[in-house]
């Protein structure tokens, strides 16, 4: 008989949430298992699930994309390309969407390529959009990663000024200039003239960032099963052989297993199709144990017997703690 699996949810900073409510009873089960305080962002939350020799600030996600994505990413330095909508507001230009979240067609990405790919082109760059949501520049045999500016996740940068997260030294300005001329080409343009018509957010810049090269060391995880909808986790997953799709509720894998909630903004969806069965499943011995893995850099970590911890208070997430002692 194979023995009960590992679980592990990867969770969203606690503010995506708002004002939601959480069930009183669950955060009294939450309130009975172990704190541990680890890093947070993003890339140090995937750090704690993939292994990968250095900072995983500095992993090369567009090579490590590239390939999983079209296995020609040989030795060459390749650099993330993705659709992005920024808003000018009283405190400057915002992020506020990339990649998927923009829902483009593969038409539209299309069409959108073959008006940048000149511009590239001009510049010694190869430009690829081969899906929507993502796109690729490979830059010439004698650039280096060193010689890049400093280009942010887009996970770090969404929702914040833009200008927070450039690169403002003088050998980006080459970089900066290149961004400016892909959004006055993007301006206007047919694609985001159809899509505002319809509701929809524009296409109005590209955001840099992944660059790097394939290492050569291989990619690693402990968990035999990865769970995600989010392109960067996937990456990771396909490339570790553990990438499966997201089911719509929790049932118990064949195995430990990793669950990425990092597109959930819906907390009682949360609760009532993951969290509440998966500590069910826990209480009944199905799993052998459970771990919240917050991006905020907070992890809670179940198993059976702390449902006997009474005395324990209910559990309050991280900002919600904060905000109580202002």
């Amino acid at each position: 008989m194979s023995r009960p699996p590992h679980i592990t949810f990867l969770l969203p900073r606690p503010r995506v949430f708002g004002a939601q409510r959480w069930d009183a009873v669950l955060m009294k089960r939450l309130g009975q298992g172990d704190v541990h305080h680890v890093a947070a962002g993003r890339m140090a939350q995937l750090a704690r699930h993939f292994q990968l020799p250095g900072d995983a600030a500095t992993w090369p996600l567009a090579a490590l994309s590239r390939q999983a994505q079209a296995g020609d990413a040989g030795d060459a330095l390749w650099l993330r390309a993705d659709p992005a909508w920024m808003v000018v507001d009283i405190n400057g230009v915002r992020l506020l969407g990339v990649g998927e979240r923009l829902q483009l067609t593969q038409a539209e990405a299309d069409a959108l390529e073959a008006t940048l790919t000149p511009l590239f082109a001009e510049n010694g760059l190869f430009f690829d959009w081969p899906t929507p949501a993502a796109a690729w520049l490979r830059l010439s045999p004698e650039s280096s990663a060193e010689s890049l500016p400093q280009f942010a996740d887009p996970a770090d940068a969404l929702g914040d000024d833009v200008f927070e997260h450039t690169d403002t030294r003088a050998q980006a300005r080459q970089w900066r200039m290149l961004a400016g001329e892909i959004q006055m080409l993007l301006h206007g343009h047919p694609v985001n003239q159809a899509r505002q018509a319809r509701g929809l957010p524009p296409v109005n810049a590209l955001w840099f960032w992944g660059a790097g090269v394939l290492p050569q060391q291989a990619l690693t995880t402990r968990h035999a099963l990865t769970y995600a909808e989010d392109s960067r986790i996937m990456t990771l997953a396909k490339i570790t052989g553990t990438a499966q799709l997201m089911p719509q509720q929790f049932a118990i894998p064949k195995g430990d297993a990793l669950f990425d909630f990092s597109h959930l903004r819906d907390a009682k969806a949360l609760q009532e199709a993951w969290l509440m069965p998966a500590l069910a499943a826990l209480k009944h011995g199905q799993i052998a144990s459970l771990a919240l893995d917050s991006e905020e850099g907070c992890c809670l970590q179940f198993t059976r017997g702390q449902g006997l911890r009474f005395w324990r208070k209910s559990w309050a997430w991280p900002q919600e703690q904060q905000d109580s002692t202002e």
